[in-house]
């Protein structure tokens, strides 16, 4: 199975609010590199794509960077015009995720003592070549329920998930299948200083949507030390005014392609998201889809981007 498909958009020659608040809200995950002597082994059993690929990160540091964020909030700024800057914070919480992987299920579900790299991916008892097989049902998945109001931040929800699934904390990003991704609400929490902005104005929630794989990411490594786990879908709630949006076409076709690319990535998994649905239903996209222009663009490859007239969300 494929991996997500990520979005194309117009850049801008300055970031909007909505860029900043997308790059605010991405990820940040330190890399292991794999040992020298084993990546064009490790690469031809596991990797299909042309590139080699010489880093992963692990399940357990991805939530380490979101354990700030879950005590604090994350910090976006804001500009408002003829009012100047306020930065608005956020409170992650795990709205869904699935995990698929190429290892067999029981050996996971209990996982070993601390092995080599060449014990974990060429031990031939263990060797699962990327499959439909192991692509079909997932190790781990979620779908949260709870109301935003009681639910518990990212981090401690991920720890008190891995009681049960101790593998969300030893699994590292080539475990997993194109297929694995998560998906996290972000709720507003306070904004700082109060200039005088109606408060309806950052009212505002997200979902964002990000592939948990190597083997399928369109992430950018910064100085070979890190990776950002960058959106490949998005979705809004009581996005109204026009704060997150002053950059307009911009930021317009912005959020339609990552809109729609959730809405395809779902589908494609048979995937019933609970949040997803009620951002739909509550009609969190009204603003966006009937604002001016009232239009949004797809790709085509011959023409490059062309507008329709149409509900993009």
């Amino acid at each position: 199975m494929a991996g997500p498909p990520f979005p194309v958009f117009l850049s801008t020659n300055t970031d909007s609010n909505m860029e900043r608040l997308l790059s605010s809200l991405t990820p940040k995950v330190p890399l292991t590199r794999i040992p020298a002597n084993c990546i064009q082994d490790f690469n031809r059993i596991w990797n299909p794509t042309p590139k080699p690929m010489t880093t992963y990160f692990t399940l357990r540091d991805l939530w380490l960077s979101f354990e700030q964020w879950s005590a604090y909030g994350a910090k976006t700024k804001v500009t408002v015009e003829n009012k100047g800057d306020v930065d608005q914070f956020f409170v992650p919480s795990l709205s869904a995720i699935q995990i698929f992987t190429n290892k067999p299920h029981e050996s996971i579900r209990h996982p070993r003592k601390k092995m080599s790299f060449q014990s974990l991916y060429f031990n031939t008892n263990d060797l699962y070549p990327q499959s439909d097989e192991f692509y079909s049902k997932p190790y781990f998945e979620f779908n949260e329920k709870v109301s935003p109001y009681n639910r518990h931040p990212l981090f401690d929800t991920i720890e008190k998930l891995s009681i049960s699934n101790p593998a969300l904390q030893t699994l590292t990003s080539i475990d997993l299948a194109p297929a694995s991704w998560m998906c996290v609400a972000w709720y507003p929490m306070c904004q700082i200083p109060n200039i005088g902005i109606p408060i309806k104005d950052f009212h505002a929630a997200f979902l964002t949507f990000h592939s948990l794989s190597s083997f399928y990411q369109d992430t950018v490594e910064e100085d070979n030390r890190s990776i950002s786990l960058k959106q490949f879908g998005c979705a809004t709630y009581k996005l109204e005014g026009d704060i997150w949006l002053n950059h307009g076409p911009a930021d317009y076709l912005r959020l339609c392609n990552l809109h729609n690319a959730a809405e395809s990535w779902l589908t494609q998994l048979n995937f019933e998201h609970n949040d997803f649905k009620f951002f739909a239903r509550q009609g969190g996209h009204q603003h966006v889809a009937y604002a001016q222009p009232p239009f949004c663009y797809y790709f085509d490859n011959s023409s490059g981007f062309l507008p329709f007239f149409s509900n993009c969300f």
